[in-house]
């Protein structure tokens, strides 16, 4: 059956039509979200999604356990607008900065006290996120503790340099050492 040419295509059957295919795909859209939220929230690891003007556009609930304050009222905001100290919400705008300009990942550390008040230490991993055509849209973050690693690096060195010591100590005291 054919249309008369100016005849509208939207008459009551593809209205619904229509309406039941949109409802469709926000729901497998919805399903989908729930799944990589899932993931995410699964993850040890903070995942932050920075917009190019350094707002979150995602942060993974487990954020709340550092900060106190629940993912979604990040959404929207820059670190500045969180309230984050001068020097702090620097160092985040220029390394979502230097991502954004160079076009390129980098990965820095830095220290912060948690709600408990205990200083931990972060390995931050950033990197772009482009579109089809190459644009650089948003920036990914990836935040992991290595608090416990970098003690455990540090006895290790200490440990070292007490058994060097000990070594030079031992073999001072040798007979004709000298």
């Amino acid at each position: 059956q054919g249309y008369e040419i100016g005849k509208s295509i939207l008459d009551k059957d593809n209205i619904g039509l229509a309406a039941n295919l949109l409802k469709q795909a926000e729901e497998a859209l919805r399903e989908n979200e729930k799944k990589y939220r899932l993931l995410v929230d699964r993850l040890p690891d903070l995942v932050i999604r920075f917009d190019r003007e350094g707002r979150h556009l995602f942060v993974s609930d487990n954020i709340r356990e550092l900060t106190g304050i629940p993912a979604e009222d990040f959404i929207g905001k820059t670190r500045k607008d969180m309230g984050a100290g001068t020097g702090d919400h620097l160092f985040w705008e220029q390394s979502i900065d230097q991502v954004l300009t160079t076009g390129e990942p980098m990965e820095t550390e830095f220290t912060y006290r948690d709600t408990k008040g205990m200083e931990k230490i972060y390995n931050w991993r950033l990197a772009p996120e482009r579109d089809d055509n190459g644009n650089i849209q948003s920036v990914l973050s990836i935040c992991r503790d290595i608090t416990e690693r970098q003690r455990a690096e540090d006895a290790a060195r200490c440990g070292l340099r007490r058994l060097e010591r000990s070594v030079v100590a031992v073999a001072d005291r040798r007979p004709g050492s000298h």
